[in-house]
């Protein structure tokens, strides 16, 4: 779709005015209702770069993930057992607790990634955790009330799929209305749990007071448990009976969020809020009293959401609730946040202490600073010899998913050293001596990639595809000067944005701290609500691109704030930098049309001043500019301005690069807005073998560069080349858009008029004859071109004798 509406031309505009009127849900706040068409292919051309690079990464899960699949059927008679260089030490609880993992690696990675979140890489990131053998998943945040989000559209997608939601979990707050959401989509996805996010205390998320959650809670729970009975989800019979490798049914998990801030945990194990205390340990009775509770909540979760706890806090807590909430009937999982550096042992101290297991994602990445990791906590136990974990989960293969997971969230090929056991520092030796394959707690080097040398050969030729792209990405953005300035990051920023998550206030201050709106507060909170609104449509759209930096930022800021604010966020940022800084300039592109010649003509000035008038920029804002020109109608201007572009961008691309192509087509089009045939024809000659190039003979950027070069050899009266192009150009769009598309209908009425000049009537005849249902469908009978193209076939018909027709 965005590769679609990229193209500039009436049939994009016509559907993209369509979809614009289009009622429901998912179009009330959708990018069709917020974007117009221009600023829309305005982003998908600002997200290309980093779309390409998305795709490619996608492409190579998808082929990493049925490698996973063949491999598994060659093993699936084979048990895994632990490694026997693993030691046989006593072990305690670790070697016998059942692993419990509910997995968040569908969720937990959107809060730390600048990219966001589209459905594909959701369902790519479910895929991978299932891979692992995780069948108790949280699919889905409902936190966002009626605003319609990828988390939404992920369920449709899944349910029109017909992918199962066997063991996913919706996710909420309690309140009435903060759940009314995630209420909606189990009854209408038939989802089969509910995760609750129970806060004790107000915080920035959730307005709650510990006196109201009694009852909140209680009356989520009777809710849920009514839709899991319309829905056929009968309660879990048999608790004993449960096992980490079996997908939950029907069950609601009770998170307790900010339990050690509202209790005032020390770090010697008192609670210093002792009312807070004895109110938790009554509302806690009071729900186990409970009938509907007792049949349906299954387990009780807790984290500290800042970072501030350390390993001991949690084995605490785990150890308190374990009182209120016995181990036959109720599992206690954890979740620890990064900040003390102690989140991976967190839950193991909290596992000594009674509770089964952990909530987190495969990877670290999430939050602020990370947080606990599965894979870790899986690892550990396999280290203490608890027999059932590969038993439970299929590792094989798990460095490999952990890997695809990182890159599919932050769109770079690049893995971090840093991660243990599947960084790229993990198993690349330093020295000899830090070998752990023999002497004491030796292990096996490659347990968890468990690959033959076809495989790894596979997957490095992947990893070597991705490379080449992410390398042209920094390249293309390194040969431009103004990179050097505006690509800059302060080390003292305060403020980052993780689209998905990310709080209206946070993202008013990020635009704020780059100098894009004025210090006025009112200001400041309403661009944060109206690009939280647009992110949110953007993803929903597919859109990846990295939210948190200036560029994309620059052109958001300018959309919610409307055409009239460009001079004002010129203004900004001429404060901030001074009036001939690269900055400036680059926001004095952003115009529209009718007011962009001075303000395009302003920024050439700057950058000819800072880097001269051969700089790669200049040459970008003269293209600019004569589009500009071209929007306004003047298409004098239009071809004068440009033509300096592309000796520039020669000298610095090289001659056959797409952004040389994209000039001399620019140029092509003022040539023959200007009658000016054979100047337009050299220009499109030379755009041509670039695109066949860069996007291959097939593409319909191709296609539409054929036409054009096609009607430009029919106006210099050179008709059996203009029909040669035209049917190269139908051939390729019939397949790209089908045979009744009106964009295959107007080169077919092209071609009517060069089998004309040929004097094949018949052909002409043919031709017309095929492309009249089209035309006719899409603009209606009275509109001028199907007039035309009857005129043309009326002509025909005569010059066949055809009289009656």
């Amino acid at each position: 779709m965005r590769n679609r509406f990229a193209d500039e031309d009436d049939t994009a505009e016509a559907m993209y005015s369509n979809l614009s009127q289009r009622p429901g849900r998912a179009f009330e706040k959708s990018v069709f209702k917020l974007l117009s068409a221009g600023q829309f292919r305005q982003l998908a051309r600002l997200a290309a770069p980093a779309d390409r690079l998305n795709q490619k990464l996608m492409a190579n899960a998808r082929k990493v993930l049925s490698m996973i699949r063949t491999k598994r059927e060659e093993l699936k008679d084979e048990r895994f057992d632990l490694d026997p260089k693993n030691p046989k030490f006593v072990s305690g609880r670790f070697g016998s607790i059942q692993p419990w993992v509910q997995d968040h690696s569908v969720r937990e990675p959107a809060t730390n990634t600048p990219f966001g979140h589209t459905t594909e890489i959701k369902a790519l990131l479910l895929d991978l955790a299932r891979s692992v053998g995780m069948r108790n998943i949280a699919l889905s945040g409902m936190y966002y009330g009626d605003m319609y989000t990828v988390e939404e559209q992920q369920l449709e997608l899944m349910a029109l799929a017909g992918t199962s939601f066997d063991g996913c979990f919706v996710m909420c707050a309690p309140a009435k209305d903060t759940r009314a959401a995630a209420m909606r989509v189990l009854r209408t996805f038939a989802v089969p749990n509910v995760f609750l996010d129970v806060t004790t205390e107000t915080n920035v998320r959730f307005s709650i007071s510990l006196s109201s959650i009694e009852g909140m809670v209680l009356d989520a729970v009777h809710e849920a448990d009514g839709i899991f009975h319309g829905n056929f989800y009968p309660p879990p019979r048999n608790r004993s009976d449960r096992v980490p490798g079996k997908a939950p049914r029907g069950e609601v998990y009770v998170n307790l969020v900010d339990l050690m801030e509202t209790l005032n945990l020390t770090s010697d194990g008192t609670f210093q809020n002792v009312d807070a205390q004895g109110k938790l340990e009554g509302i806690f009775s009071t729900w186990r009293a409970d009938w509907v509770f007792q049949k349906r909540v299954t387990a009780i979760l807790f984290e500290e959401g800042r970072g501030r706890a350390i390993s001991d806090d949690y084995g605490t807590v785990a150890k308190w609730l374990r009182d209120s909430f016995p181990e036959d009937q109720y599992l206690i999982l954890v979740h620890a946040h990064g900040g003390t550096g102690l989140e991976n042992q967190a839950p193991l101290r909290a596992v000594e202490e009674g509770a089964n297991g952990m909530w987190a994602g495969f990877i670290p990445q999430a939050a602020q600073v990370g947080h606990s990791s599965s894979f870790l906590f899986l690892d550990h136990l396999v280290y203490r010899s608890n027999p059932d974990v590969l038993n439970t989960y299929q590792l094989g293969q798990a460095i490999e998913v952990a890997k695809q997971m990182y890159k599919l969230n932050f769109n770079t090929n690049r893995i971090p050293k840093d991660c243990p056991i599947w960084g790229t520092a993990a198993f690349k030796l330093k020295h000899t001596a830090f070998s752990q394959n023999e002497g004491w707690r030796s292990r096996t080097e490659k347990e968890y990639a468990c690959w033959a040398k076809d495989d790894t050969d596979k997957i490095d030729k992947l990893s070597s595809d991705a490379c080449i792209i992410e390398n042209k990405n920094v390249f293309l953005r390194l040969v431009h000067p103004s990179s050097f300035e505006t690509e800059q990051s302060s080390e003292f920023e305060g403020w980052e944005i993780a689209p998905l998550v990310s709080d209206t206030e946070l993202i008013g201050k990020r635009v704020q701290e780059l100098g894009l709106i004025d210090d006025d507060q009112q200001v400041v909170k309403e661009v944060g609500e109206k690009l939280r609104e647009l992110f949110m449509a953007l993803q929903v759209a597919g859109f990846r691109m990295d939210y948190n930096s200036r560029d994309v930022l620059e052109v958001l800021v300018r959309v919610v704030r409307g055409v009239e604010d460009s001079q004002k966020t010129a203004q900004v940022r001429e404060r901030h930098l001074g009036g001939s800084h690269i900055d400036v300039a680059r926001t004095l592109v952003l115009g529209q049309p009718e007011e962009k010649n001075d303000l395009l003509e302003r920024a050439l000035e700057i950058q000819e001043h800072l880097y001269g008038r051969s700089d790669i920029n200049a040459a970008r804002t003269l293209s600019d500019i004569g589009n500009a020109y071209g929007a306004l109608g003047q298409p004098e201007q239009q071809k004068e301005v440009p033509e300096r572009a592309p000796k520039i961008q020669e000298k610095h691309f090289g001659e056959d690069h797409v952004d040389v192509a994209r000039t001399f087509a620019a140029l092509a089009n003022a040539y023959g807005a200007f009658g000016q045939y054979e100047q337009q024809m050299e220009m499109l000659e030379r755009a041509l073998p670039i695109f066949e190039a860069h996007f291959g003979k097939d593409h319909v950027e191709v296609a539409r560069t054929l036409e054009k070069l096609g009607r430009a050899y029919g106006a210099f009266g050179q008709p059996e080349q203009q029909k040669e192009m035209l049917e190269r150009a139908f051939q390729i769009k019939e397949q790209h858009f089908g045979g009744d598309h009106v964009e295959v209908a107007r080169t077919l009425a092209d071609l009517g008029d060069a089998y004309d000049a040929l004097g094949q009537r018949e052909q002409q005849k043919e031709v017309l004859e095929s492309a009249l249902p089209a035309l006719e469908a899409h603009f209606g009978k009275d509109h001028v071109a199907l007039a035309t193209t009857l005129v043309n076939l009326g002509s025909a018909y005569g010059a066949l004798g055809q009289r009656e027709q």
